[in-house]
């Protein structure tokens, strides 16, 4: 029997294998599978390697759940709730890893239906955003620093794109010494 067809399917379907692993590893996104039925959690190395657990120590949604900070356990079972109901969801939460680090990471969920259309499982990605989440966290400080600075000083700041002769933004301050409300911040102003 000629099996020459079956054996190229089956190196194309490795080869796929091999560049969604690898793809994922570029990203920084992991991915896993829930069986409902089975209770058990199917994880990439990549989703592994974002949590920091080896595969033996995460098998089932229980073993999922505790690798979440306490305070953001609640979000997963709402979302694991809302998926069982059929529907996609999003939740960024606080995971702790082995070493007792704490990371950042957004998540995204679609359920699994079978073929009755019921809900049998959950698809989802995780992505480490910790990096990101600091980034954000040190920049709004330092920009309620500059509000702060500017209030105590009486001073404003203003950006102007000369280009086009338009008001591109005015800090709370300048707004307050010419007594423009706020709500017109929101608007490009033009020139003279």
């Amino acid at each position: 029997q000629d099996i020459t067809e079956q054996k190229l399917r089956e190196n194309s379907l490795r080869e796929i294998g091999d560049n969604l692993i690898k793809l994922q590893k570029v990203a920084g996104v992991g991915s896993w599978k829930y069986d409902a039925v089975k209770n058990k959690l199917y994880c990439t190395d990549e989703l592994l390697s974002i949590y920091g657990f080896d595969r033996t120590e995460v098998a089932s949604y229980e073993d999922a759940v505790r690798l979440i900070h306490p305070e953001d356990q609640g979000k997963v079972q709402n979302a694991m709730d809302w998926l069982m109901l059929g529907r996609s969801c999003s939740a960024e939460l606080r995971i702790i890893s082995k070493d007792g680090t704490v990371k950042h990471v957004e998540g995204n969920a679609e359920p699994i239906f079978n073929e009755d259309g019921e809900v049998t499982g959950v698809f989802g990605t995780a992505q480490d955003i910790t990096e990101k989440k600091i980034l954000l966290e040190s920049l709004e400080k330092s920009y309620k620093s500059l509000i702060e600075a500017e209030r105590i000083a009486r001073m404003g700041s203003w950006e102007i794109d000369l280009v086009n002769r338009k008001v591109v933004f005015c800090s709370g301050e300048v707004l307050k010494m010419y007594g423009i409300p706020k709500e017109m911040n929101r608007k490009k102003r033009s020139v003279v």
